[in-house]
C-alpha cells in the first residue's frame, strides 16, 4: 500500500476548510480542490510531504528507542 500525497493534501485541504467554514485566511469562500491553481495545489503537496517526513522520522526514532529498550532490559532478546 503507498500513500498518494496528492490525495493527503486534497483531504489537508478539506480538513481546513472544514475548520475555517469553507473560508480562507481573508474570509473568502475557498475553491474546490480541482481549481486551486497548480501552484497552490503543489504548496499543499509541499506542506503535507513536510508534515509525513517529520512525523515518520519521529516514529522511526521513537520505535528505536524502544527497540533499544527492550534488548537492554532483556525483554526482547537481539
Amino acid at each position: 500500500m503507498s500513500l498518494d500525497i496528492t490525495d493527503l493534501a486534497r483531504e489537508a485541504y478539506l480538513a481546513y476548510a472544514t475548520e475555517t467554514e469553507n473560508k480562507n485566511f481573508q474570509g473568502l469562500p475557498m475553491p474546490d480542490w480541482e481549481v486551486l491553481p497548480q501552484k497552490i495545489r503543489q504548496a499543499w503537496c509541499g506542506a503535507v510531504m513536510s508534515t509525513v517526513s517529520r512525523l515518520t522520522m519521529h516514529f522511526v526514532g521513537e520505535m528505536s528507542d524502544a527497540i533499544k529498550v527492550a534488548k537492554e532490559t532483556g525483554a526482547c532478546p537481539g
